[in-house]
């Protein structure tokens, strides 16, 4: 799932106009009154069972981290309609943070038992531990967006992902029970969940989370949730007033327990530092990191949804680097972890929001109830808040374990399964670990399939860009097999590496194939090495001395070069590595060592009517030919043509050698050909009209002759016999040409 292309600066939000101020506001209130909602079912879900005495805390941690997020990213976000505040994902490890400091200070207490005597550092160490994951998780996420390290998050695999997410639905679906029922859903305790009195207690949540996703699924009105959760408070209200009218009753386990608004805020101070365990709370770092991580896994699913759902692009490096920004004023004031939602903004759109009005709307709304009206949230069931949970849960894992069956290969799929059978049997942290390392392993398998070999190619197919006489081309095309390149990709690592080299060794004791004196590795698509890839290069180096092999490296990266360099691969003044910047000038290497022991380097030197001789038929012609050229004399560095000049001749070289190049747009240049005695320069331009694609510069002191457009206009007139078998000349010389292109583009098909 990975990007690194940046993302389209986003669009500035429209400026809100007056027709627009009362939709926004209704849809800010929709969302505020479902964030209020989610914020109750969170605080319960994360002080449930013997936490439960410190529920209104962790309603108004919840309220904090709810205004102070929605008011930052309402302001800064990509979206103008965003929604943020707490999310069943981090709450989903914050509560099992909290329960795990629960259970290490009060000791043998387990989870939905009460304990008769709380410790007086247990709250202080609770609060100081939400305190601190939410500074650390806004550092974490403002350090990622300021140094642009968000596209980092999309090569996080999908499925990791999406096994961290399906163990989060496990955590909350498990854990509504609790806030039911007081018994979280486990083997050990179904028999006692199918009691009656405990059965009674959990059936109308679950009913109600089933009907919520019925619901939610066919009706995309915004306004049905929010009819919904007041619908079923109202209902379970008034059936519980009937019941209890005929018998006695007792909202112990049926509602929250009342509390004052000056029950929401635990200010920090130097006597609740005092009194924190810190022991306890360092020991809870592991599930710290996982916090962290979940939130920027949540934070970029969230904004790629909602990018896909309202069809708007945002920045992710800006919206890590504002949901950092919240979460470290929310950490300051003891508020929970909260960021941008993706559920909610999608609500606040479909209501109607525009502007951030609606994110403003949502915020005060959470902050009238912090400040002034925190009374009607014990008239809310627990079956609802649990009900609402169980929703949240199970959508998760639908959408992990059903829908993802459809969409990941089987491979894929199982690993969702092996991090959320982990997470559901040894924790959340395990479940993290076991995931990155069976990602880790599946992409060595995966990668060590990939081909590090890109192409292979011989000498003979694919000659260096210098031109030879048509006597040494002969003989590089009948010798050509001697050279073996091999153009390799990618990042190599130990796996790849053995196999290359594997390979290689398969190459050169195979019998049906022609002998190799040089072997070619261009490293041009090479990413990096990794430390052990060494080894195999030392066992290439082995192999290539024992069969006597010249060893040619090309475009080897200055990182590379200094691996293979400490490693011992290469050696200074070493004899059986040879190293150039290019692939090409490689090829070359190989082809003049080829050439050396034959006589006919020395032909070079030959007048160029003898080498004429090669070329023309009808001897007879070539001084007739001859005539209409004219000779010249060019010292080193001159430059024969320049690049988009005008083409009024071609050049046969009778000694020394050009170098034609391609000047880039950055200054630089290209080698393109490099030509020596016996070949001709210029006359591709010269037959089109055209001016000249590339520049020519003199290497050695050369001798050349002419024939400029005027003589060979000449020629045709008063010798079209002369002319004609110029022409095939061309011909053939182009044609020839045209096979080497052709051979070489049947090596990479």
């Amino acid at each position: 799932m990975s990007l690194l292309i940046q993302p389209p600066e986003p669009m500035r939000s429209p400026k809100l106009l007056p027709s627009q101020l009362l939709p926004n506001i209704f849809a800010g209130l929709t969302a505020g009154l479902v964030t209020l909602t989610y914020n109750t079912s969170f605080a319960a879900l994360i002080f449930s069972g013997s936490l439960s005495p410190f529920f209104p805390q962790g309603i108004g941690s919840a309220l904090i981290g709810s205004v102070i997020a929605g008011v930052v990213v309402a302001l800064r976000s990509s979206f103008p309609y965003a929604i943020a505040g707490p999310d069943s994902n981090s709450v989903a490890i914050l509560a099992l943070m909290t329960s795990a400091i629960a259970h290490e200070i009060q000791g043998s207490g387990r989870a939905g038992h009460a304990l008769p005597i709380l410790s007086p550092t247990l709250f202080p160490t609770l609060w100081m531990a939400i305190a601190i994951s939410t500074l650390l998780t806004g550092l974490f996420l403002f350090v990622m967006g300021r140094l642009h390290l968000g596209r980092w998050v999309r090569f996080i695999p999908y499925p990791v992902m999406g096994g961290f997410l399906a163990g989060t639905g496990w955590e909350i679906t498990r854990s509504s029970f609790k806030v039911m029922a007081g018994i979280p859903l486990e083997w050990t305790t179904l028999p006692h969940l199918m009691q009656t009195h405990v059965f009674l207690h959990w059936l109308p949540g679950f009913i109600l989370a089933i009907v919520l996703i019925t619901a939610t699924q066919h009706f995309q009105n915004a306004i049905v949730l929010p009819i919904l959760l007041l619908g079923a408070v109202i209902s379970f209200d008034l059936i519980w007033k009937l019941i209890s009218l005929f018998i006695p009753l007792t909202p112990d386990g049926w509602f929250l327990a009342s509390f004052s608004n000056d029950q929401l805020w635990y200010p920090i101070s130097s006597s609740m530092l005092s009194q924190v365990n810190w022991t306890v709370l360092f020991n809870q770092s592991g599930l710290m990191i996982a916090l962290m991580m979940v939130v920027v896994i949540t934070i970029l699913l969230n904004a790629t949804s909602t990018e896909l759902a309202t069809q708007r692009d945002s920045n992710l490096d800006k919206e890590l680097q504002t949901n950092g920004i919240a979460n470290l004023a929310i950490g300051v004031s003891g508020g929970m972890v909260g960021y941008l939602s993706f559920n909610r903004t999608s609500l606040n759109h479909r209501a109607g929001a525009s502007s951030p009005l609606a994110g403003l709307t949502a915020s005060a709304l959470c902050a009238t109830v912090f400040l002034v009206g925190s009374a009607f949230l014990a008239c809310i069931p627990r079956a609802v808040l649990g009900g609402i949970l169980l929703m949240i849960g199970l959508k998760l894992m639908v959408e992990w374990l059903i829908h993802s069956w459809l969409k990941f290969p089987r491979h894929e799929y199982a690993l969702i399964l092996v991090i959320l059978v982990t997470i559901a049997v040894w924790g959340f942290i395990q479940g993290i670990g076991v995931g990155i390392i069976v990602a880790c392993a599946m992409f060595a398998v995966s990668y060590s399939r990939h081909q590090v070999i890109r192409h292979g190619f011989t000498g003979a197919t694919r000659p260096s860009n210098v031109q030879r006489s048509f006597p040494e081309q002969r003989i590089l095309r009948q010798r050509g097999d001697q050279i073996y390149i091999v153009l390799l990709q990618g990042y190599i690592f130990f796996g790849t590496a053995n196999a290359l080299l594997e390979q290689i060794r398969e190459r050169l004791v195979d019998p049906d194939l022609p002998i190799i004196h040089f072997l070619i590795l261009d490293f041009r698509l090479v990413s990096g090495l990794d430390s052990s890839v060494v080894l195999s290069f030392i066992k290439m180096r082995q192999l290539a001395e024992k069969h006597a092999i010249s060893l040619v490296f090309t475009h080897l990266q200055p990182t590379i070069l200094l691996q293979l360099y400490q490693g011992g691969c290469i050696q200074p003044n070493d004899n059986c590595i040879q190293l150039f910047p290019e692939l090409d000038r490689g090829i070359e290497w190989c082809e003049d060592r080829i050439l050396e022991t034959l006589s006919l380097r020395r032909r070079r030197s030959l007048p160029l009517a003898l080498q004429l001789n090669e070329f023309f038929d009808d001897l007879t012609l070539v001084p007739h030919f001859m005539s209409y050229l004219e000779h010249i004399q060019v010292p080193v560095n001159h430059i024969l043509f320049q690049q988009g000049g005008c083409c009024d001749a071609l050049y046969f070289i009778e000694s020394g050698q050009v170098t034609v190049f391609l000047q880039l747009d950055n200054g630089q240049t290209r080698r393109l050909q490099t030509l020596g005695a016996g070949a001709i320069v210029g006359e591709t331009t010269l037959y089109l009209g055209t001016p000249h694609k590339m520049s020519a510069i003199i290497d050695q002191p050369s001798k050349l002759y002419r024939l400029t457009t005027l003589h060979l206009k000449q020629m045709r007139q008063e010798s079209p016999q002369v002319a004609a078998a110029f022409q095939d000349f061309i011909i053939r010389l182009l044609s020839d040409r045209l096979i080497y292109a052709y051979e070489e583009i049947e090596e990479l098909l």
